[in-house]
């Protein structure tokens, strides 16, 4: 069975990849690099791998069916909502501010320096907190309704002899969405080389975000 439908979940993957709650999950990501590279902490790839795990192992375990009653809950889902809703108000702001930042720079003005939220974390500390925010994240993607497909390969699990090609379906599902979070961490590096071009991506991410997470819940 899983030798036969694995573009299933393959094709569904890069499709939820451009998903209003990836997309969320993904400015949520790019702000908190950001954030941590302005730290001077060392090793930034290292964290964002770990976040990476956090995020595929979290969600592969969401979607195996380990919380479903929690998920499935109506309370939850309209504080999920609301969640999202002040979430994407607080992303398009900072998109708008990257992109103004954007037009400032292209008029060759200076940038005028902003908040600095000067906060000194221990490494140990840093990955607890990464760990939290990817389980999280996690936990809000998997609200994302075209994952009714998921709960059928969860139903499959129980029958003789599809477990394992069921958790591998759903794993391929959950490894490909991640495709976006990918490409962060290349954003996060055009803010030394090329600083126009990232406030404009940046931009673009955020606002994007927002507009299609608003446009889903409301």
């Amino acid at each position: 069975m899983s030798s036969a439908l694995w573009w299933v979940p393959f094709a569904a993957g890069l499709q939820d990849g451009i998903s209003p709650c990836v997309l969320i999950n993904a400015s949520l990501i790019l702000l908190g690099l950001v954030w941590l590279k302005k730290t001077g902490l060392k090793n930034l790839w290292l964290y964002f791998m770990f976040l990476i795990g956090s995020i595929f192992l979290s969600s592969f375990l969401i979607n195996c069916g380990v919380i479903d009653r929690l998920i499935l809950s109506k309370h939850f889902v309209m504080i999920v909502k609301w969640i999202y809703v002040v979430l994407a108000v607080g992303v398009m702001l900072q998109g708008l501010r990257c992109l103004s930042q954007w037009f400032c720079l292209i008029k060759g003005k200076e940038l005028k320096p902003g908040f600095h939220l000067d906060i000194k974390l221990s490494s140990s500390s840093v990955f607890f907190l990464i760990l939290v925010v990817g389980c999280i994240l996690s936990l809000l993607a998997a609200l994302w309704p075209t994952n009714y497909y998921i709960s059928i390969f969860s139903m499959y699990m129980t029958v003789p002899g599809q477990f394992f090609s069921m958790v591998s379906l759903i794993a391929i599902y959950t490894f490909v969405t991640l495709w976006v979070v990918y490409w962060m961490i290349w954003v996060v590096s055009l803010e030394t080389r090329n600083l126009r071009l990232f406030k404009i991506i940046s931009a673009a991410i955020l606002i994007s975000a927002s507009v299609s997470i608003i446009e889903l819940f409301l």
